[in-house]
């Protein structure tokens, strides 16, 4: 089990501002495998950091791009506004393999370490 977590929540803002356009939505699984990699309940931390993400910035965040693997929107008033973004929502659930990005796991690595301070194409060992 890890004790802290090393990444932050400014940490998965950036990954979904960046990389999630309108109309597309990402898992908590996709993000978790570039952020915690070697974490098999990673997806549960990147839950954790999103609801401190809507805590700080509640009406000027993206997290409704962010589904579970299933394609299930966890965050009540999020169906709405992923239905503005133009995502079909039936259900509460989107189809993640319809509308769903996958990150490249090298451009991942790259935008996390520079939030952490680190110059370009350098990672934490």
């Amino acid at each position: 089990m890890m004790g802290k977590s090393q990444h932050s929540w400014t940490d998965v803002k950036t990954i979904v501002s960046a990389d999630v356009p309108k109309g597309r939505v990402i898992t908590y699984g996709e993000i978790a495998r570039v952020l915690y990699p070697d974490l098999e309940t990673g997806g549960r931390v990147v839950g954790m950091l999103i609801k401190t993400w809507v805590k700080k910035e509640p009406h000027a965040n993206l997290a409704h791009r962010v589904v579970d693997n299933n394609g299930k929107i966890l965050q009540s008033g999020h169906a709405a506004l992923l239905g503005r973004d133009g995502v079909t929502v039936i259900d509460e659930k989107v189809d993640p393999k319809a509308c769903g990005v996958k990150l490249p796991a090298s451009r991942v690595q790259r935008k996390v370490s520079i939030s952490l301070g680190q110059k370009p194409g350098l990672r934490k060992k």
